[in-house]
C-alpha cells in the first residue's frame, strides 16, 4: 500500500475512534473508494462468512434469523433498502473461517455449512440477510407456524418462495451486491472492520437493534483487553454506538466485571445458548441488571454467581413476556432463599463438573441446551413460578434426574445415577397430573404435603376457586394431608370447609387473584357541581362576548390594526360614545379572590362574580386570545379583536377611550353584571390613533415596623424623680 494513502487512512481511522463516530466511518470509506480499497460487486450468499467483529463478536442469533425471513415475506423483498457491507479475508487468515463453522455448530442446525473454499469475503452488516439467503438456498428447517407457506416436509422450498415473491428468490440465487473492502486494508488495519459496525449499529443501518446480549459481550471483551477498570473509564467506549439499553449499562457493566469472570466459561456458554435461544426483542431493563449485579450480603457469603446466570437465561429465553422481573431477581437472592440458592448454586457446579469431566461426553449443542433447560428448571422451582407452557421440577433432585435423562437420551450415557430416586412417576404439570401419585411421591420425608400444594401454588392466605360451580374459598391452614378453607362466595353457605391435597391437586381447583370489590359512592347530581356551574358561567359570557362582538362589526370595519408595534386607527370618523370596541376572547378564566396569581394574570378583570349559589367570589378574567393569519393570508383560523391592540395612557389628555362602565360592582346573583368595554370620549377622525385612558396606579406606603413603648420604670418609696 502507497504510504501516503496509509497515512490518509490511519488519520481517517484515529479521527472516527476520536470524535463523532458515524461521520469518521462516512470519511474513511469515501477515502477507502476514492483510492480503489473498496468496490461495489454482486456475490452468491455462499460466498459470504460472518466477520467475528459483527455485533462485537456476537455473530449470529437464530431465531432472528427465521423471524427475519417472515417478515421480508410479509412485507416484500426489496433489494434497495440493504446496505451490505463486507471485506475481502486474507488468504493467511484463519480466524474467521473457525469463527463461522463455530457459528454453524452452535445454531442447532439452523444454518447451513459453510464451504471454506467457496467463502472468500466476511460481512460486516446485514449478516442476518445473507444467513436468511443462505437458509433458503439451502432447504434448511423452518418454524412451524412461522414459515408454513415456504416448506416442504418442514424444508424451505424456493419454488414456493419464488411463487410468493420472486425478487426475494432472485437474492438467493444470485446473491446481493455488496461493498468489498480490499484485505490490504484489514491487513494494514485490523479495527477498521470493528470500527464500521459500530458505526453502523449507531447509525440504525442494521436490520436490528443493539441487543443488550450484544452489549454484554462488548463489555466482556472490553474487560478482558483491559481489565476490571471503573464504568467512568469505559462509558464511552461501551455507548458508542448508542444503544438502546444506555440506561442498563452501567449495572450490566457491574454484573460482568463481578459475577462473569468467576469461572472459566461460564460466559461464553450463557451466550452460546442465548445466541441461538433469546428473542433480539427482549430487553431486560435496568431494574434487572441492578439486582442482578448487587453484592452477596455478607460480602464474604457465596455470590451464587451460576444461579444469577441461570437467571439472565431463564429471563431471555422463557416463552412468557415479563415472567421474571426484577422483583424475582430480589426475592431469588433474598435472605429468605439463600440457603436454598446456595444449594442450587452447588448443584449447577456439580451437574456441569460431571458432564465436563465425563470422557465421552461431547460437549456439544443440544447438551448444553439440556443444561440451560436444567438451570432454568432449578429457577422456577426456587421462586414457584408456574405457568400453562411450562414443565417444572418439584424439587432439585428431580430437575438433576430429568438432565441426566436427557444427557442419556441424547448420548447414550448416563453420568450419575445419585438422583433417580427423585424421578416422578408421573408429569408433574398441575394441568395433567395424577394428583394421589403426587403427593405420594413426594410424601417420602423429603416433601410434606402441604410443601407440594405450596409448590403449586397452593399457600395460606391464597384464594382458590373451584371450576365446577365457582365456588371461592380462602386457605386458611394445612393440617397432614387436609386443607382448611374458609367459603367467601358462591353457591355453599358461608362457613369452614375441608378437603384433601390430592383434591387441591386434581385440577378442579386453581389459585385466583381476588378483584377488590366496587366502591360505592353517594351520588351527587352534576347540576349540584360548583365545578360544572362554572364552566356554564364561563359559557354564557363566552356567549354574551360573541354576541357583543356581532353587534359591534360596523365599528371594525372602519378600523385599520397594527401589530408590530401595538396600535389601531380609525379609518371613518366617529361621534362621541359610538366607537365600542368589545374585548372579543373564547378564553374566560376565574380565580379565587385573594390568589396570589392575581398579580400575573394577563388580561381583562370583569371584576367578581358569583360563579355557583354559595361559593366564594371569584375574579373573572378575560384572557387575550389573538391568532394572526398565516403567511399565505389565510384568515380561516385567524383572530384579531382591535380591543386587544389599543395603546394605554396614564394622562387623561393623551386619551380618546376609556373603560365603560368605569366601576364593576358585585353582584351576588349575576343579574346586573356588566363586561366592559372601550368607548370613544370625544367625537374622533379619520386616521386618529385610538389611546386608552387608565390611570396611573397610586403607591402603596412605604411598611411601617411599630416599635412597642418602652416599659415604665417603677417607683419605691423614697425615690425621687
Amino acid at each position: 500500500m502507497d504510504p501516503t494513502v496509509r497515512q490518509e487512512i490511519a488519520d481517517a481511522v484515529k479521527a472516527a475512534e476520536r470524535d463523532q463516530l458515524v461521520q469518521g466511518a462516512t470519511r474513511l470509506l469515501n477515502i477507502l473508494q476514492k483510492h480503489g480499497l473498496v468496490v461495489k460487486q454482486q456475490l452468491v450468499p455462499d460466498q459470504v462468512g460472518t466477520h467475528p467483529a459483527n455485533r462485537d463478536g456476537l455473530g449470529l442469533n437464530s431465531h432472528d434469523i427465521m423471524e427475519l425471513i417472515a417478515a421480508i415475506c410479509e412485507v416484500g423483498f426489496d433489494d434497495s433498502v440493504p446496505n451490505p457491507l463486507c471485506i475481502e479475508i486474507p488468504s493467511t487468515d484463519r480466524q474467521i473461517h473457525g469463527f463461522n463453522k463455530v457459528l454453524v455448530e452452535q445454531s442447532n442446525g439452523v444454518l447451513p455449512e459453510l464451504n471454506a473454499n467457496v467463502m472468500k469475503y466476511a460481512s460486516i452488516s446485514c449478516s442476518h440477510t445473507n444467513a436468511a439467503l443462505r437458509c433458503l438456498s439451502h432447504g434448511s428447517a423452518g418454524c412451524p407456524g412461522m414459515h408454513d407457506d415456504l416448506m416442504v416436509l418442514g424444508r424451505f422450498s424456493l419454488e414456493l418462495l419464488g411463487r410468493k415473491d420472486p425478487t426475494f428468490l432472485a437474492a438467493c440465487q444470485h446473491g446481493l451486491t455488496w461493498r468489498v473492502i480490499s484485505h490490504q486494508v484489514v491487513t494494514e488495519f485490523p479495527d477498521v472492520p470493528s470500527l464500521l459496525q459500530s458505526a453502523l449499529n449507531a447509525s440504525g443501518h442494521l436490520g436490528k437493534p443493539e441487543h443488550e446480549v450484544q452489549v454484554l459481550r462488548r463489555i466482556y471483551n472490553l474487560i478482558q483487553i483491559q481489565g476490571g477498570k471503573p464504568w467512568s473509564d469505559v462509558k464511552a467506549t461501551i455507548l458508542r454506538s448508542r444503544p438502546a439499553c444506555s440506561a442498563a449499562a452501567p449495572y450490566m457493566h457491574r454484573f460482568v466485571q463481578k459475577m462473569s469472570f468467576g469461572a472459566p466459561g461460564l460466559w461464553e456458554r450463557v451466550e452460546t445458548f442465548l445466541k441461538t435461544s433469546a428473542n433480539s426483542g427482549r430487553q431486560l431493563g435496568p431494574e434487572f441488571f441492578e439486582s442482578l449485579a448487587c453484592e452477596p450480603k455478607p460480602a464474604t457469603s457465596d455470590a451464587c454467581i451460576y444461579l444469577r446466570h441461570a437467571m439472565l437465561l431463564a429471563a431471555y429465553t422463557i416463552p412468557v413476556t415479563k415472567f421474571l422481573t426484577d422483583q424475582d431477581v430480589k426475592r431469588l437472592l433474598s435472605k429468605d432463599l439463600k440457603a436454598k440458592a446456595e444449594s442450587a448454586n452447588q448443584l449447577i457446579i456439580k451437574c456441569w463438573k460431571l458432564v465436563r469431566d465425563h470422557q465421552s461426553i461431547k460437549l456439544d449443542f443440544p447438551i448444553q441446551t439440556a443444561m440451560a433447560a436444567f438451570e432454568i428448571d432449578l429457577i422456577l422451582m426456587l421462586l414457584h413460578k408456574r405457568h400453562a407452557s411450562l414443565v417444572v421440577a418439584l424439587t432439585e433432585g428431580e430437575a438433576a434426574c430429568k438432565l441426566m435423562d436427557s444427557i442419556e437420551v441424547l448420548q447414550g450415557i448416563r453420568p450419575s445415577n445419585e438422583w433417580d430416586g427423585s424421578r416422578p412417576s408421573t408429569s408433574l404439570d398441575p394441568q395433567g397430573s395424577n394428583p394421589e401419585e403426587t403427593v405420594r411421591n413426594f410424601t417420602d420425608g423429603l416433601s410434606s404435603p402441604e410443601m407440594v400444594a405450596k409448590e403449586h401454588g397452593f399457600e395460606v392466605g391464597k384464594y382458590i376457586r373451584r371450576k365446577a360451580d365457582k365456588c371461592i374459598g380462602k386457605i386458611e391452614s394445612f393440617h397432614g394431608n387436609k386443607v382448611r378453607i374458609s367459603i367467601e362466595e358462591g353457591p355453599l353457605i358461608a362457613g369452614k370447609a375441608e378437603l384433601s391435597v390430592e383434591v387441591l391437586l386434581s385440577g378442579k381447583w386453581k389459585v385466583i387473584e381476588m378483584k377488590d370489590k366496587p366502591e360505592q359512592v353517594k351520588f351527587n347530581s352534576p347540576v349540584l357541581s360548583l365545578e360544572w356551574q362554572t364552566q356554564v358561567i364561563k359559557a354564557q359570557i363566552v356567549q354574551k362576548l360573541w354576541e357583543m362582538e356581532r353587534d359591534c362589526q360596523h365599528v371594525a370595519a372602519n378600523l385599520t390594526v397594527q401589530v408590530k408595534p401595538k396600535s389601531v386607527f380609525t379609518t371613518a370618523p366617529f361621534p362621541k360614545h359610538q366607537l365600542k370596541l368589545v374585548p372579543a376572547s373564547w378564553k374566560v378564566d376565574a380565580v379565587d379572590v385573594g390568589n396570589p396569581i392575581l398579580k400575573d394574570k394577563l388580561g381583562l378583570c370583569l371584576g367578581q362574580w358569583s360563579l355557583a349559589p354559595g361559593a366564594d367570589p371569584k375574579h373573572v378574567f378575560y384572557i387575550q386570545g389573538v391568532y394572526i393569519p398565516d403567511k399565505d393570508g389565510n384568515t380561516n383560523k385567524s383572530f384579531l379583536a382591535p380591543f386587544w391592540f389599543v395603546k394605554s395612557s396614564t394622562k387623561a389628555e393623551e386619551a380618546n377611550l376609556e373603560f365603560h362602565p368605569k366601576v364593576l360592582k358585585y353582584d351576588k346573583e349575576n343579574r346586573h353584571q356588566q363586561v366592559p368595554i372601550l368607548r370613544n370620549i370625544k367625537a374622533l377622525s379619520a386616521e386618529e390613533e385610538l389611546v386608552c385612558y387608565i390611570p396611573a396606579k397610586e403607591p402603596e406606603p412605604e411598611h411601617l415596623h411599630i416599635l412597642s413603648a418602652p416599659a415604665k420604670r417603677q417607683r419605691t418609696k423614697g425615690s425621687t424623680a
